[in-house]
């Protein structure tokens, strides 16, 4: 059973019980040491595949140990490439079929960062609750969250897909950053939902950072015309295999920047994951 099937008979038994909702956590952990003055932001995104491995199956899931093992190699990735914002797409929170974990609260534990964005777009308590997270080492707020579909079945033709504008607090400095996830399986559904953030986009003041899984990349019109758009037009776009994480054949995460500069722009791979991991380092 694929994703899309799954999802649809889920839906048809719990309708009454799904929500979507985004929040900022801040815990009380001893926290990382900030140096006060910063001309660099190093960012990440990644498609973690609710840390099943490197499989597409929505519902194959390795045991306790080997999910936890999987989630270890994040924070490893995190630390070695001292990662400040993480952004991930497929992320479980508190799922039964994860061990019932909440993944972003792990990780951002793990790492000793006190800042957590949940973005939960589907929500069965105690079976499955799914969505996007960030974690930080600095201080996050939400700007906008927006899940594609203005009711429950508009939402379902997406897959309940989102994304999330949000500010990251460095020392005082606002810089603006969005995680997004698009449609996988559907070029219409990706054109619509690349077109509204490509608009929404516009109202917004550059410099700022949008990252994520497009499930797109240059070959697709969707892509095309997002990176044309009016926000968009003229940033670079650095073209990588992500996906699957083994043998890459695809590209379909990345970094693009409006306004700001990105160095050392590169991927890695761990065993959470189908995907691999984008990293970049923003200029400020």
């Amino acid at each position: 059973m694929n994703r899309r099937d799954f999802l649809k008979w889920l839906a048809a038994i719990s309708t009454a019980y799904m929500t979507g909702c985004a929040t900022v956590r801040d815990y009380s952990l001893p926290g990382i040491k900030i140096d006060g003055k910063r001309d660099s932001l190093r960012v990440a995104t990644y498609n973690i595949a609710n840390a099943r491995g490197n499989t597409p199956h929505f519902l194959h899931m390795p045991g306790t140990s080997k999910t936890r093992a999987n989630l270890e190699s994040i924070v490893s990735l995190a630390r070695k490439e001292d990662i400040d914002v993480l952004c991930m797409q497929e992320v479980d929170f508190d799922s039964n079929r994860s061990r019932n974990v909440n993944q972003a609260e792990y990780l951002a534990k793990r790492l000793n960062y006190n800042h957590v964005i949940e973005d939960r777009f589907f929500d069965l308590p105690d079976l499955l609750s799914v969505g996007n997270a960030v974690v930080s080492r600095f201080p996050l707020k939400t700007n906008y969250i927006h899940h594609y579909g203005d009711n429950f079945f508009r939402r379902l033709k997406h897959l309940f897909k989102s994304f999330v504008d949000f500010n990251v607090d460095v020392n005082g400095t606002p810089i603006n950053l969005f995680n997004l996830h698009f449609d996988a399986e559907s070029e219409e559904n990706r054109i619509e939902e690349m077109r509204y953030l490509a608009n929404y986009l516009t109202s917004k003041d550059s410099p700022f950072v949008v990252m994520g899984d497009f499930n797109a990349g240059l070959d697709r019109p969707s892509f095309q015309e997002f990176i044309h758009s009016p926000a968009m037009k003229g940033c670079d776009i650095p073209d990588y295999l992500t996906y699957p994480s083994d043998v890459p054949h695809s590209s379909l995460d990345y970094i693009l920047s409006s306004g700001y500069k990105l160095v050392d722009y590169h991927i890695k791979a761990t065993e959470a994951s189908d995907h691999r991991a984008v990293i970049a380092e923003v200029r400020l």
